[in-house]
């Protein structure tokens, strides 16, 4: 029963990421697959303009740091799907690091990706308004850590 990834980003926002200029940025996407993708398999790219170039983000260099967290299946709804998800981190977002970012996953069925497009937050009285942006971040992290919890704990398996 394998199926290639389906990938999304995990925004209320609709794939799109306001932040002030100068803090930091993350980007989370989720793929179900099976088999899921492995993390050699995931990958970030900066597409930065819709017509610029594709680029492939080196983990750890220029300020992008990404990590894979892999969630078990729930083997008493479905033991095929397996869900992966990848959170980017953007340490300074300005004018070079705002644009398209690209998370894509792959298995052994295909390959399948999301868009995320980071912009600046709208400034009102000289203050960015970043608040809803931070607050699904720290939603997402702390579903994020839940998940990995649970599936310590054998909750998930």
């Amino acid at each position: 029963m394998d199926y290639p990834p389906t990938v999304e980003p995990i925004f209320d926002d609709f794939q799109v990421v306001r932040v002030a200029g100068g803090s930091s940025a993350s980007l989370i996407c989720r793929s179900l697959a099976y088999p899921r993708s492995s993390d050699g398999d995931v990958v970030w790219f900066f597409d930065g303009a819709p017509d610029s170039d594709n680029k492939q983000l080196s983990n750890g260099n220029n300020g992008y740091q990404w990590d894979v967290v892999h969630q078990l299946p729930k083997t008493d709804v479905d033991p095929y799907e397996e869900t992966t998800f990848s959170t980017l981190d953007i340490a300074d977002v300005n004018n070079s690091t705002i644009g398209q970012y690209r998370c894509q996953f792959k298995n052994s069925r295909g390959t399948s990706h999301a868009v995320i497009l980071v912009e600046f937050a709208p400034v009102e009285g000289g203050v960015a308004d970043t608040s809803k942006s931070k607050a699904n971040v720290l939603r997402i992290s702390l579903f994020m850590l839940l998940s990995m919890l649970l599936a310590t704990l054998g909750v998930f398996c």
